[in-house]
């Protein structure tokens, strides 16, 4: 993975914020027990030997490969590691255990078994050498993630009476565009007993989320031609975009404001021909919002319309669709929205005995309209941090209305140690310059982690009380950090979107325009979410009117050095903001009505004073000068 300047990305592990539950094709949304899916079987059941065939693509599973079918030793099943695989899902081996924890964790340079998949039991037996049992399968080294070592590698094994024998066997290469299929006829008769199995062991560095490989398409039967591998099968692969032009989540009230400036023009996902003669298809493409479970488009073309361009001779074909300017309207609320893209091939029989095919025929994905920012998708395929001490991170965003940040969401991952509590500085900037007032935020937070895979932490902004604060912004502003003096702090990033020209760098920790670079590593976004919520007074029109300025001449003395004052009565809350909408002091009182308020222990400056009076706000600048 190439660096640029000092940032550098690193590859890690990884998890994903379980934002929704229906969220399937993104596999880091779940952490722990594998889940109870419609194939789990019980112990009793699963001892009994499968029969033939065995079949899996893993576009039905959620994470866990089928417990039915497989013994899980590590492996994740995901749509977001992997390029161009023959179908939707595969399973990715890596250096970590399922649950996220590097099975040796301080060697990062030996060479061991990792990651492994072994399949249950299967009947082979009365079988022989005419019977051509064929085992298939497609298989891809790095993909998303790190390339494996030249003396790294992906081994298969089969399952004799008393041990295991090595069959086939792939050393780390150059990365491949597209999965590879492979092959292998089980014609020894060793292998062709009541109890075979089979098993997939990555060897590489077991310390961490390296050496990546990915398997998918994995088809067992008698009566196969070793030489003839495809199978008649149309399948969808790619996930669908964002709905959004630059985001994969927005706020609501933001998207609002512009909807026909937001919503993306255009959705698109692959489809696979995995038969070496020509194939026809339907298209149907929906758009839905999850909240209310209305559809809000829905897209059907004829299968004419794919004659000319469609997909075949085990090949692929991109496909989309143009979506209307007005198919989202503007939503007093949060809106899940979940497109997706349908296809159904007509199929006179059964391709493969007792398996259904159609599962790999539907692929969706989720864009969501909430309280924050996001341009990761949720699951981090590396690491970023900043190498330089005291160097600076910043992502920019643009808002189409004034709003202001309550919070900031960030994913951590880990690399070779623990960093739970060291510090480090967030920091939110209105320009990234030298001027001390582009710094509308910063301070400095413990590092925490979470125990779910791709679950964000989130910080509260606080002021200098240690009271829960917000930060107006108004149009373009930047969130990030300072990198600490002691180890490296590593955020998540996201390779499966884009949003590389809106991140910066900074290696001198001056805030010099100058200093500041664009960041031009892999493409990708790091996993960094601002949160709005309810805008300060001084930027915000009261819920019951709008605040009303009062004159000079009824606050006094204005200039002060300290003391401030006003003439009329009714005054039951008093609250101080400086230029940046930041509270530096309040007063409340139950019984007396306020009438003064001391400054004198703020800097000189301008502030922002808000009366509370009923259900009225008022607000006027006062000038202090020691």
């Amino acid at each position: 993975m190439r660096a640029l300047q000092r940032l550098l990305l690193i590859f890690t592990f990884l998890s994903a914020a379980p934002v929704f539950a229906q969220l399937q094709l993104t596999p880091h949304t779940w952490y722990g027990k594998p889940p109870v899916t419609e194939y789990s079987k019980s112990a009793r059941t699963k001892a009994i030997p499968l029969q033939l065939p065995f079949f899996d693509d893993f576009s039905a599973a959620a994470l866990t490969p089928t417990d039915s079918l497989w013994i899980n030793g590590g492996v994740i099943v995901n749509n977001q590691f992997v390029r161009n695989p023959p179908s939707k899902g595969v399973v990715t081996f890596d250096g970590l255990s399922f649950s996220g924890k590097p099975y040796l964790f301080d060697n990062t340079i030996i060479q061991a078994p990792a990651d492994t998949l072994t399949s249950r039991p299967i009947d082979l037996s009365g079988l022989s050498a005419t019977s051509n049992v064929v085992l298939s399968f497609y298989w891809q080294p790095q993909g998303l993630g790190e390339r494996p070592d030249p003396g790294d590698s992906l081994v298969l094994q089969f399952k004799t009476a008393d041990d295991w024998r090595t069959v086939w066997s792939q050393r780390g290469n150059a990365p491949q565009a597209f999965m590879k299929d492979t092959a292998i006829a089980i014609t020894n008769a060793s292998f062709l007993h009541n109890a075979f199995q089979f098993r997939f062991r990555m060897y590489g560095r077991p310390s961490g989320l390296y050496d990546v490989w990915h398997l998918d398409y994995v088809y067992l039967d008698k009566g196969r031609d070793v030489r003839q591998r495809f199978v008649r099968d149309l399948t969808v692969s790619r996930t669908p975009k964002s709905l959004l032009k630059r985001y994969m989540a927005m706020p609501f009230e933001q998207y609002n404001v512009n909807p026909a400036g937001e919503l993306a023009t255009s959705d698109s996902t692959v489809v696979n021909n995995l038969h070496d003669d020509y194939n026809f298809f339907p298209l149907r493409y929906t758009i839905t919002d999850v909240s209310s479970g209305s559809t809000l488009l829905t897209y059907q073309a004829s299968v004419e319309q794919f004659i000319e361009g469609n997909s075949g001779g085990n090949s692929r074909l991109p496909v989309g669709i143009s979506i209307p300017a007005n198919t989202i309207p503007a939503t007093n609320g949060p809106k899940t929205l979940k497109a997706t893209f349908s296809i159904r091939p007509e199929v006179l029989e059964p391709v493969i005995k007792g398996v259904d095919l159609r599962k790999n025929d539907t692929i969706s994905a989720f864009t969501v309209l909430d309280d924050y920012y996001a341009y990761d998708d949720g699951s981090a395929e590396y690491g970023i941090y900043m190498t330089q001490r005291l160097g600076q991170v910043a992502v920019r965003y643009v808002l189409n209305k004034p709003s202001a940040i309550t919070s900031v969401k960030v994913y951590f991952t880990k690399l070779q140690q623990n960093l739970q509590g060291q510090a480090f500085v967030l920091k939110i900037w209105k320009k990234l310059d030298n001027q001390a007032e582009s710094v509308l935020f910063q301070r400095s937070y413990p590092v925490r982690y979470t125990d779910t895979l791709n679950k964000f932490s989130t910080y509260t902004l606080l002021d200098r009380d240690n009271l829960e604060t917000s930060v107006a912004v108004s149009d373009t502003f930047y969130i990030g950090w300072q990198q600490p003096v002691g180890d490296n702090i590593i955020f998540g990033y996201d390779t499966n979107t884009d949003s590389k020209g809106q991140q910066f760098f900074n290696i001198t920790g001056d805030n010099s325009a100058q200093n500041w670079k664009a960041a031009n590593q892999q493409a990708g976004s790091i996993m960094v979410r601002p949160v709005f919520g309810k805008v300060p007074l001084a930027v915000e029109e009261s819920l019951e009117e709008k605040p009303v300025a009062l004159s000079t001449d009824r606050l006094f003395p204005n200039p002060t050095s300290g003391l401030v004052q006003w003439e009329f009565p009714g005054v039951r809350s008093v609250k101080v903001y400086d230029l940046l909408g930041r509270p530096v002091s309040a007063l409340n009182s139950k019984d007396t009505a306020i009438n003064s308020v001391n400054l004198s222990g703020l800097p000189d400056g301008i502030y922002l004073i808000h009366l509370q009076i009923g259900p009225k706000t008022v607000v006027n600048k006062v000038i202090l000068k020691k």
